[in-house]
């Protein structure tokens, strides 16, 4: 049976316009972290004032992403499925694994013996206020840890059949793709078509499990996962003219084993 530990940093960090917070380790733990958990104080300092979250781990960035791809990405995979508002001023970056059951959900955790590092960048508009990290500690020995990376594509409006070669160490279990102005996605795994979508259907291959109130970018969850080799891995898309353009990203969910998250 897993025994989870909840604890936080009662030391607070300093929220200011435009700059980033970190919190390393010496605010937190690393080994045996299941998830951390953020919490932010202050006038207007919510999901709508950060620009990018970043974890890394021993230097190594192994999440990376804005936090509307976090919004989606979380309602997709909650079980309780829970979603968060534009307007929220706290959050948990799962390292176990939310969509499963039980203790097996737990095998993931944050790198073993690795150092960690959580960046928040707030742009412009945030507000003098402070910001909090806790986390949830698991006594199982774990044996994967996820990434969650973003990857910008640089396709540009109204191009068809455009391919973006894609590579992973690990085993991709899904990913966000922006749906406002897509025409057609189509991600290939190993030389395996796991995922091609219209975009007129987009949406319904998804609302089978979890309810879809936020669409961009929309997550799609793989069931099960499969390697991404370099020359047999690639996104292959369609746009039309409402596509924003070359800045859009691709958002990769994937499972590593412990022991990949090399010290620097």
């Amino acid at each position: 049976m897993a025994n989870l530990y909840t604890d936080y940093n009662g030391a607070s960090k300093t929220i200011a316009a435009s700059a980033t917070i970190t919190f390393t380790g010496t605010d937190m733990p690393g080994s045996g972290v299941v998830a951390y958990h953020l919490y932010f104080t202050g006038a207007g300092n919510t999901f709508a004032n950060i620009t990018r979250i970043r974890v890394k781990a021993n230097s190594q960035t192994i999440w990376d992403f804005t936090p509307a791809a976090y919004r989606t990405f979380i309602e997709r995979i909650s079980r309780a499925n829970f979603a968060y508002s534009s307007s929220a001023a706290s959050f948990t970056i799962p390292f176990y694994l939310p969509d499963a059951k039980g203790d097996d959900r737990y095998v993931s955790q944050f790198p073993a013996n690795a150092i960690p590092a959580i960046e928040v960048v707030f742009n412009g508009s945030a507000g003098a206020g402070t910001a909090l990290v806790g986390w949830t500690r698991c006594d199982l020995k774990p044996t994967l840890f996820p990434k969650f990376l973003g990857y910008v594509l640089n396709v540009g409006a109204t191009i068809t059949n455009q391919t973006i070669p894609f590579s992973n160490d690990g085993e991709v279990r899904g990913y966000a793709l922006n749906t406002t102005g897509l025409a057609r996605a189509k991600l290939v795994l190993d030389d395996v078509v796991r995922h091609q979508v219209d975009g007129t259907f987009v949406v319904e291959d998804q609302q089978l499990e979890n309810p879809i109130t936020i669409s961009n970018p929309l997550f799609h969850k793989l069931h099960g996962t499969q390697p991404a080799p370099p020359g047999r891995s690639y996104l292959n898309i369609d746009t039309g003219g409402s596509w924003a353009g070359a800045g859009n990203e691709a958002f990769f969910w994937s499972f590593h084993p412990q022991g990949k998250a090399k010290a620097a």
